[in-house]
């Protein structure tokens, strides 16, 4: 009977044995598969051949006997003789020849190919499936061999770091090795599990053992040229289970290493350096599922600093963190469409770090008060609503992620003017909603100037409503706070009638007129009776009431104007 230690020796060997059987079948799997793919092709081109020797040859059409008589004792040949010879041609009869047509080429059968597999079962349950196991197994079989290592005293620390170091790289290299056409699965899957075996022992000599040659410098340095590596090895290879595992341990190396996120620029300069790797790579490639899974790896990041933050929300650091990042995949999705279109798929990842900047900011103003001038909040809010609306006039499709976009800033933006619309900063409040409302304008008439009209969302049409929202409430919580209120939502108002004109959206006019009437009603509401003849305020009702008159009196010719509704 096997005692307890014996069982453990097996039990510790098991895995090795799957995997390396789980690797043969793969391989051998993978070489028939291969093999009869060339049988297919070899197949294919034989079909192809034959009918290319079915097509009849296109011969000259050669005179018949027939036509040659007709040219010897045809009357214009008779009377050539007769003038030469001087005697008078003899009547002929008349000799019918048949007319010679062409044969008719027979029917060419068209040429049946059938079309290959986008997606095989057999070479995935067969091939990729059985390689992935192997690995796996490969890789449970080393951790439980450390693990047997660490509980019965086998051998030293420096041993096993070494040992680990051993295998991971021969596993690397041996799948660099194999890196042949029949072998390409088992390539792969050998190489991406030394990679993750090179990342567990570097992380285990640094924060287990401690050693002094495993310093915080070298060992993120070591983790970041086995990222660079995996992408350098996935984009030669084409191999997406490469870059997705190096990509995995690069997301994965700061959080080993340094937990608490402490230092904000080594750490985002290291995960800007890796999301331009792996961009590049997913544009070459056309691997929208990275494009994904980096864009959620860098807002996780951005979330794990927000969370630390203290209460007093670093605004500055807030800027130089999400502008660039934002500004970064936004760059990458123009270059995409320019250079090497993805699928519709993959155009919303390209712009998750911008839309998690504004809810990161909706979220932080929660926070309580800010010793920073509300200046730079705006400023980040517009300068990523501003890259959004830049990806968005270079996309084709997708218009329903243009109204998602504009209500997102919105949000954000109405929460700043809720919180700072007092006699303090009324100014920087108006302004800020006049820039927006122009950034609305404009990115809706560019739209037009591209003829994305088609691909519009009917809801696109309508956000320039929103920065007279944004107004709106402003003056709604402090009603006399500025007299400069009235003329800037006069001119938005002005702007937004004169813009549904040139788009021929009657939803548009619509909603600026009704919004206008009702923003005046509340506002008239809301205001005490003894500051209408004291403050000033009763020529803007005089002339707001003027210019709903008009309104009111010009609708039918503007409705009859209108040639286009959306």
């Amino acid at each position: 009977m096997l005692s307890f230690t014996e069982f453990e020796l097996i039990w510790q060997i098991l895995p090795l044995i799957l995997s390396a059987s789980a690797l043969r079948i793969a391989q051998k799997t993978q070489k028939e598969w291969s093999i009869w793919k060339e049988q297919a092709l070899i197949t294919r081109a034989e079909k192809q051949l034959a009918e290319l020797e079915y097509m009849p040859e296109q011969r000259p059409i050669r005179s018949t006997p027939a036509i040659q008589k007709a040219k010897i004792s045809s009357p214009c040949n008779s009377d050539v003789k007769a003038k030469t010879s001087g005697v008078e041609p003899k009547q002929t009869k008349n000799v019918v020849v048949a007319k010679t047509q062409a044969e008719p080429k027979p029917p060419i059968a068209p040429a049946h190919h059938s079309p290959e597999p986008s997606f095989s079962w057999e070479m995935f349950m067969g091939a990729r499936l059985f390689a992935w196991i192997g690995g796996l197994a490969l890789l449970f079989a080393i951790s439980f061999f450390v693990k047997y290592s660490f509980d019965h005293n086998l051998m030293s620390p420096a041993a096993r770091v070494s040992i680990g170091y051993a295998v991971a790289a021969s596993m690397m290299l041996g799948g660099i090795r194999m890196n042949r056409k029949p072998y390409k699965i088992t390539s792969h899957t050998l190489t991406a599990t030394g990679i993750v075996g090179l990342y567990a022992v570097s992380f285990a000599a640094h924060s287990v053992y401690h050693f002094r040659f495993f310093s915080l410098g070298v060992t993120f340095a070591l983790m970041s040229i086995l990222t660079a590596g995996a992408i350098f090895l996935a984009d030669r290879w084409r191999a997406q289970i490469v870059a997705g595992l190096g990509l995995l341990g690069g997301f994965i190396t700061p959080l080993l290493l340094d937990s608490n996120t402490s230092q904000v620029a080594a750490l985002f300069t290291y995960i800007g350096l890796l999301n331009i790797g792996v961009l590049v790579v997913s544009i070459r490639q056309q691997w929208p599922r990275m494009v994904w899974a980096t864009a959620i790896g860098t807002l996780c990041y951005e979330i794990l600093w927000m969370v630390n933050q203290p209460t007093s929300f670093p605004w500055f650091t807030a800027i130089a963190i999400f502008i660039p990042f934002s500004s970064l995949f936004a760059l990458a999705e123009i270059i995409m469409h320019k250079k090497n279109p993805m699928d519709e798929k993959a155009l919303p990842a390209f712009q998750i770090p911008s839309m998690g900047a504004i809810g990161m900011v909706f979220l932080a103003m929660a926070g309580g008060t800010s010793s920073y001038h509300p200046a730079w909040i705006a400023l980040l809010i517009l300068a990523t609503t501003f890259l959004l609306m830049w990806q968005s006039i270079h996309r084709n499709g997708a218009a329903h992620w243009d109204s998602l976009n504009a209500g997102l800033a919105f949000l954000a933006l109405s929460r700043w003017t809720y919180r700072y619309s007092d006699n303090t900063w009324t100014a920087w409040v108006l302004g800020v909603c006049l820039v927006f409302g122009l950034m609305q304008s404009a990115h809706l008439l560019l739209q037009l100037k591209k003829n994305k009209t088609a691909s519009m969302s009917k809801w696109n049409v309508l956000t320039p409503l929103l920065s007279f929202c944004m107004v709106g409430i402003s003056i709604l919580k402090t009603p006399i706070a500025s007299p400069a209120l009235w003329p800037v939502t006069l001119l938005i108002v002005t702007s937004i009638l004169f813009l549904s004109f040139i788009c021929g959206s009657l939803m548009l006019m619509i909603g600026a007129i009704v919004l206008t009437m009702g923003l005046l009603g509340a506002w008239m509401l809301t205001l005490p009776a003894e500051i209408v003849g004291t403050s000033g305020l009763f020529p803007w009702i005089l002339v707001f009431s003027v210019f709903l008159l008009v309104l009111i009196q010009r609708m039918p010719q503007w409705l009859a104007s209108m040639s286009k509704v959306p």
